[in-house]
């Protein structure tokens, strides 16, 4: 089971139309048991850390700005039980949403955006005779949200 989630994301001017992006993501929730034909079972409370460095692609249109983002990073998963043992693996997040500016300085807008946070946690890649190839496991979630957007 999960609950809402805390963004904060860092976005510095690359180049026109595209910004060099740092995001926390924080997560909690509980980790449930759930075999077949049997009831569910809490587990543990956990904490889902996301920490995420990438890009956002996107040209203004007026006052809004349709974008895209793509991240690179880690995930931390812990757990108050301490049977569980908490870890940390590679994740990536793949986005899209806009920003709506408003005000007569346009520092000021709300940010909506839909995002797939795949986490891997065992990924293996093998280059053969016919090129490369890439198998693995991983979690997959996904988040739609809304922020309130400050340029400083």
């Amino acid at each position: 089971g999960s609950a809402g989630a805390l963004f904060f994301a860092l976005e510095v001017p690359a180049r026109p139309g595209i910004e060099l992006q740092l995001q926390y993501t924080r997560q909690d929730g509980q980790l449930d048991w759930d075999p077949n034909g049997l009831p569910r079972t809490k587990l543990s409370d956990m904490t889902v850390n996301f920490w995420q460095i990438g890009a956002t692609a996107g040209l203004p249109r007026g006052t809004v700005m349709p974008f895209t983002t793509l991240t690179f990073g880690l995930t931390h998963f812990s757990f108050d039980e301490s049977f569980i043992q908490s870890t940390t693996k590679f994740s990536m997040t793949l986005g899209i949403g806009a920003k709506a500016f408003f005000g007569a300085d346009q520092r000021f807008g709300l940010r909506v955006q839909f995002r797939a946070l795949p986490t891997f946690f065992d990924t293996f890649a093998t280059i053969g005779t016919g090129g490369v190839g890439v198998s693995g496991t991983g979690l997959w979630q996904w988040d739609v949200g809304g922020a309130l957007v400050i340029k400083l």
